[in-house]
């Protein structure tokens, strides 16, 4: 996910210079087109293989967060190019309603302890100050993500006066025969997703389930059927609904990603809790993912997760597979205006 010597992002005019970095001579920061997707997604590819021996973010998550908004190419983008215009880094800030700005960036192993990091980390809180603007009583915090075996990274954000928040687990099993069957609580029935019928219904329950989750931001229904229900990958029969006296109490939203199934969203409601609903849902979606040849199953948690979920997906047979540290900073209340005219390149350094 996030490379050591990595960190964040930002958006409109460049300045010409960042106060307290300067970029190695032939270095230059530019915003990406669509033409630079693939080569961004091989950057981010080669560095991931390089700290943790996987692929981790792909070019299909890189799509899908341009496509819901999430990346903002010709704002909250940035590239650095070396000498020979190959790619050495990228940044993205990503901003949801409700949430600090959160930053994820790469620096490919070739172009890393030149002071990139440093220099993502400085555009990054500038913009993050810059989209604060004058908020009162609220000072401008930045948020940046870091793979936790990425060591250098971590060290990175604790020099710049970050400190770690909160981590996330991704966890995986790997299905060496059919799972077990669930043993499911008397009076529940379990379907598929009818599209068109059961929409907003799915919405009002994961809203709700995930309602006292840590730092849960709503999306409006809209803005949810774009990011969950039009994205390319949704299968409706692999969204797994449980209804209780014909009323729909739960969920788990899983998908496929090449040789993965993915449970991506599992929910129920807290009055459903506690009874054995959560983990025959998740045997479930084991069963329907093995049967379509899916021999891994992952999904990604909370660590520190108030209803038990680690716990929960750690009594199925899943595994903490990788862990993504979250990092926090609180910024000044104003930074100095950038200079409109400065151009699309930072300034080299000249050493």
């Amino acid at each position: 996910m996030i490379s050591p010597d990595s960190v964040a992002p930002s958006r409109p005019g460049l300045p010409p210079s960042t106060p307290g970095v300067e970029l190695p001579e032939g270095y230059r920061v530019r915003h990406p087109t669509a033409d630079d997707i693939p080569p961004v997604a091989q950057l981010i590819r080669e560095s991931d293989a390089h700290d943790i021996g996987a692929e981790d973010f792909t070019e299909r998550d890189l799509r899908e967060g341009i496509r819901n908004g999430d990346f903002l190419l010709d704002t909250d983008t940035w590239l650095v190019t070396a000498p020979q215009q190959q790619l050495a880094a990228v940044l993205f800030l990503l901003q949801r309603e409700g949430r600090a700005p959160e930053g994820l960036g790469w620096v490919h192993p070739r172009h890393r302890r030149r002071g990139l990091g440093s220099l993502l980390l400085r555009l990054a809180e500038s913009r993050a100050s810059e989209l604060a603007g004058n908020a009162v009583g609220h000072p401008p915090v930045i948020a940046n993500w870091v793979q936790h075996a990425a060591r250098d990274a971590a060290d990175l954000l604790e020099r710049s006066g970050y400190r770690h928040t909160r981590s996330f687990y991704r966890m995986a099993i790997d299905l060496d025969g059919p799972p077990r069957e669930p043993d499911w609580p008397e009076g529940v029935t379990v379907r598929t997703l009818e599209r068109g019928v059961d929409d907003r219904a799915v919405y009002a329950v994961m809203t709700e389930a995930f309602r006292d989750h840590w730092n849960h931001s709503e999306l409006d229904f809209e803005a949810w059927r774009t990011r969950r229900m039009d994205a390319p990958e949704m299968d409706p029969s692999l969204w797994f609904l449980v209804e209780a006296d014909r009323r729909l109490v739960g969920g788990s939203l899983c998908a496929t990603d090449g040789e993965e199934g993915w449970v991506e969203t599992l929910g129920v409601l807290r009055a459903a809790r506690r009874t054995g609903l959560g983990m025959a849902l998740l045997l479930h979606s084991f069963a329907e993912l093995w049967r379509r040849g899916k021999r891994r199953v992952v999904l990604t948690v909370d660590a520190q997760s108030l209803t038990g979920a680690t716990r929960l997906y750690e009594r199925a047979g899943m595994r903490v597979d990788r862990r993504y540290d979250r990092y926090e900073k609180e910024l000044p209340p104003s930074v100095e205006p950038q200079d409109p005219d400065g151009g699309r390149d930072a300034k080299p350094s000249g050493a």
